[in-house]
């Protein structure tokens, strides 16, 4: 709450706005891309290939993340708690 500036009242809406974009998916989809997701991250972290295979399954996916590494590519649009919810407000 502190690094977004909202309300507990705010973040409990925002995380109700957010779940309705959820889905979870299973790792079978996922495996396909771990090769790719491991090449894209391997000089930032590799630890995070997971999340780069999530985001590479569906084209155009975001990854939330506070993670100032993960910006440090350019196949998957990272964005930061602040600019999540700046674009939640428009």
């Amino acid at each position: 709450l502190l690094k977004s500036g909202l309300t507990e009242e705010g973040y409990h809406q925002l995380i109700y706005k957010l779940l309705q974009y959820i889905l979870i998916i299973t790792h079978e989809i996922i495996y396909p891309f771990k090769e790719q997701a491991l090449e894209i991250i391997k000089e930032i972290d590799v630890d995070d290939a997971l999340f780069i295979a999530c985001a590479l399954v569906f084209p155009n996916s975001i990854i939330w993340s506070d993670d100032k590494k993960l910006k440090n590519q350019n196949r998957i649009k990272v964005l930061n708690t602040r600019e999540v919810v700046d674009l939640l407000k428009e």
